[in-house]
């Protein structure tokens, strides 16, 4: 939201989609995972999530987020996360 998005919660806490992301026309599914500190580099935790479904890594020390290498939304940009 800080970033001029729409954000909508999964109301039922289950899924693979855990927000809905809106912004300039364009919604994208996401699926929300914490990064842990493991052999001296920060690494995504959790299960994959179904095709269409865009993954936000969330580095819990510094609170900055990231999409997922090689899969991020069409703008790859699109809300500013991967500088």
């Amino acid at each position: 939201m800080a970033k001029g998005c729409g954000s909508f919660p999964n109301a039922g806490g289950t899924g693979a989609v855990d927000l809905i992301l809106q912004h300039e026309g364009k919604t994208i599914e996401c699926d929300v995972k914490s990064m842990r500190y493991q052999n001296k580099c920060w690494k995504s935790c959790g299960h994959a999530v179904p095709k269409g479904v865009h993954v936000i890594h969330v580095n819990p020390a510094t609170e900055k987020i990231r999409w997922t290498k090689g899969k991020e939304p069409e703008d790859g940009n699109l809300f500013g996360t991967n500088k």
